[in-house]
């Protein structure tokens, strides 16, 4: 069955619409980017060479119709009613034009607001990804790097140009845009007064780049040489939008236009200086005085000057003729008409909707203020912003009217990686508090576990590291992502070969916690070393007890751990590193004068005794019998003669519970050393007084168990049997 010809033509111009869309933009003059065209052109092309084999297949062609409808006709002799495939492209890329153009139309919603495709910002698709995550996590370094032991003001503000120079020249502009606007917010953080001045400095800032971007791209740029002014810059913008507008000019010059778009940029001394130059007549000579006092105050007249500016703008709105631009500049100076909130045939984008009530919104202010601009703001949805970037564009309006909670909650999750770091800039800034607060660090500590689940440590310490600078108090968060990871103890500092200590990662960020923040470091170790002794992880608890500087308890927690070790099976490389921080502890306890006046001494001979424990168990295990056998004799825990064994049930009572847990691997170890040393002896020796001790330690051994039954497994017991017999004790 052949495709109808009108369907494939709907998915050609479909298809070749997506590629215009996804680039971004049209040109100012509503045309397509002139880049666009060769892929529009190959799409379609490739698309109709496909469908004309396809006819050709079944005898036919596509006719020539007047109207847009093309359909399959059958083989006629007169070809001139058929379209051939450049007559099928032309009109397609007319119909391409057209459906562009009509896609990308900014219809306005109830409350004047209209959408925005991008007047002000080149709307370049915003790539979330891999990508994202590097270039912020370079920011997270170099932040860290900068920041000292004091926490400063502009934290944020730092935080949000270390941002700035890694996606600037790689960004979209609307990414780029939302952190200048949040730079701006960090700067204005505690100053509450000036928040519809940042929100319009912002926007005037906003505005000015695309004026300059706009004239860059026309040939009228080519005729400002060298560095041209802001007021030729203006003028040439002007000239571009006159086009079609019904508005006074004065030898071709639309005066009126120039000094709005120029206090649209937020350039009053250029608008006071233009004010001065341009030849009004003598009706306008006194809006212009009131524009230029305006600009030079930046405060709008009050009382019966303005009460007279809104007459005079009530009169000027009857005139069937009248220069829209005058109006604005009227309406702006006397905040007249509040009422009516828009101005959509010069203003007629979102920004420009925003901008002008940064003009008529007044702090504190009973007809309009900036809280009554937030009820507004916040009462729109994300699609009121229209375009690829509509999200965006409503979290920098939320922001701009300072209602953080409501635009974290308007980022979806394909934002999540952007909106986790704005929230970071927000909380540095001391922008967030309530519920913005909470979702922000919520944000920022969720994203910090979620670098562990994918095994970027390193990342997730340093996201970790941030939160706390941000936020006061959130030390065992900053510790849940630790402990996550595969050596929490590593990121505080370990004990190398000869027991000498160092420093970890955290020891070099310390300065981020501020100037307590070595405080702040020992109780991030020992909420750490408390968690790790809860889930039984004894030697890592040990290394953080000892970085928390909490000795006592790091003293006790390593008679735990000896004593678990000893009980444990045996690894040659685990009990080298063990013995090693045992000894390097233990010494270093013992001989600091300020650490050992704080230690029990019954702490001390317990872990005197557990270390030469361990050593006798390690020597058993490497087959060294006899060395063995001597350190156990000298630890006076385990009898090896009659008499002690006699003496063993006064001794039991004050061994520690600890060292009494480890009797029957104690008295294993000791039965293999006793065996083994009986074999290696040669034939002719035994029997000999050699073998004599042997029978002397193995039957203390026997006393000794009998006097704990209840400790020494049953294995060890028939052990010890067949030791005896062997012995012959």
């Amino acid at each position: 069955m052949v495709q109808r010809g009108d369907e494939l033509a709907a998915e050609a111009k479909l298809i070749a619409v997506e590629y215009i869309l996804e680039a971004g933009k049209l040109e100012k003059d509503g045309r397509p980017p002139k880049w666009a065209v060769p892929l529009a052109e190959q799409c379609l092309s490739q698309l109709y060479d496909g469908y004309a084999k396809l006819a050709a297949k079944h005898g036919r062609f596509i006719e020539r119709k007047e109207g847009d409808t093309v359909i399959v006709a059958p083989r006629r002799e007169e070809q001139r009613k058929y379209l051939s495939a450049d007559e099928y492209l032309q009109r397609k890329h007319v119909e391409l034009v057209e459906a562009a153009i009509e896609a990308t139309r900014s219809p306005v919603v109830p409350d004047g607001m209209e959408q925005d495709r991008g007047l002000f910002s080149e709307h370049q698709k915003v790539q979330w990804g891999e990508d994202s995550d590097a270039f912020y996590f370079a920011a997270v370094q170099q932040v860290l790097s900068q920041w000292g032991e004091k926490i400063e003001e502009d934290d944020g503000a730092l935080f949000v140009q270390a941002v700035l120079g890694h996606i600037e020249s790689t960004r979209g502009s609307v990414l780029v845009d939302t952190w200048r606007l949040l730079g701006e917010i960090c700067s204005e953080s505690k100053k509450t007064g000036k928040r519809v001045v940042t929100m319009r400095v912002f926007l005037e800032k906003q505005f000015l780049s695309f004026i300059k971007r706009t004239v860059s791209e026309t040939p009228h740029a080519q005729v400002l040489s060298g560095l041209p002014n802001v007021i030729e810059q203006v003028s040439v913008f002007c000239s571009i939008k006159q086009r079609g507008a019904d508005v006074e000019t004065v030898d071709g010059v639309p005066q009126w236009m120039v000094l709005f778009y120029l206090v649209r940029c937020g350039k009053w001394a250029e608008s006071v200086e233009y004010t001065h130059e341009i030849d009004v007549k003598d009706g306008d000579k006194a809006l212009a005085a009131q524009v230029r006092e305006y600009c030079t105050a930046q405060a709008h007249p009050s009382g019966e000057t303005r009460k007279g500016l809104c007459l005079e703008y009530e009169r000027r709105k009857l005139l069937s003729r009248q220069d829209p631009f005058k109006l604005a500049l009227l309406k702006i100076v006397g905040r007249c008409d509040i009422e009516k909130k828009t101005m959509n045939e010069i203003l007629p984008a979102t920004e420009d909707y925003l901008w002008l009530q940064t003009h008529l919104a007044v702090e504190g202010d009973e007809e309009y203020s900036f809280a009554d601009l937030q009820e507004t703001v916040r009462s729109q949805s994300s699609s009121s912003f229209g375009g690829q970037d509509s999200a965006l564009l409503h979290f920098q309006a939320l922001c701009m009217c300072r209602l953080f909670d409501e635009a974290f909650g308007s980022l979806g999750d394909g934002y999540r990686v952007h909106g986790v770091h704005f929230g970071i800039a927000l909380l540095l800034g001391g922008c967030l508090d309530g519920k913005a607060q909470q979702r922000a660090s919520d944000n920022l500590f969720g994203y910090g576990e979620s670098r562990v689940q994918y095994g970027r440590e390193k990342e997730a310490l340093f996201y970790g590291l941030v939160g706390c600078r941000a936020l006061a108090g959130c030390v065992e968060r900053l510790g849940d992502i630790l402990l996550g990871t595969k050596s929490t103890s590593g990121w505080f500092g370990a004990y190398r070969a000869g027991g000498v200590f160092e420093g970890g990662y955290l020891s070099q960020y310390v300065g981020v916690f501020g100037e307590d923040g070595e405080r702040v470091l020992e109780s991030l170790a020992g909420y750490c070393a408390e968690k790790k002794k809860e889930g039984g992880e004894r030697r890592e608890a040990l290394r953080l007890y000892d970085r928390a500087r909490k000795y006592t308890t790091a003293f006790s927690a390593l008679s735990d751990f000896l004593s678990v070790d000893i009980r444990s099976p045996f690894s040659e490389e685990h009990s080298e590193e063990t013995i090693s921080l045992a000894i390097s502890l233990f010494e270093f306890y013992t001989q600091t004068a300020s650490i050992s006046e704080l230690l029990p001494q019954e702490s001390v001979s317990t872990a005197q005794m557990l270390i030469r424990l361990y050593q006798f168990v390690r020597e058993a295990n490497r087959g060294e019998w006899e060395s063995a056998l001597e350190l156990l004799s000298g630890v006076g825990v385990i009898p090896l003669t009659r008499g002690e064994a006699a003496q063993c049930s006064e001794v039991l009572g004050l061994l520690p519970e600890c060292v009494m847990q480890t009797s029957s691997v104690l008295v294993d170890c000791a039965i293999r050393c006793i065996d083994g040393v009986y074999r290696s002896m040669p034939l002719a020796y035994r029997g000999s007084p050699e073998t004599g001790e042997l029978s002397e330690k193995t039957m203390a051994l026997v006393i000794f168990a009998t006097q704990i039954p209840f400790t020494i497994s049953e294995d060890v017991f028939q052990k010890l049997n067949a030791l005896s017999t062997m012995l012959g004790c």
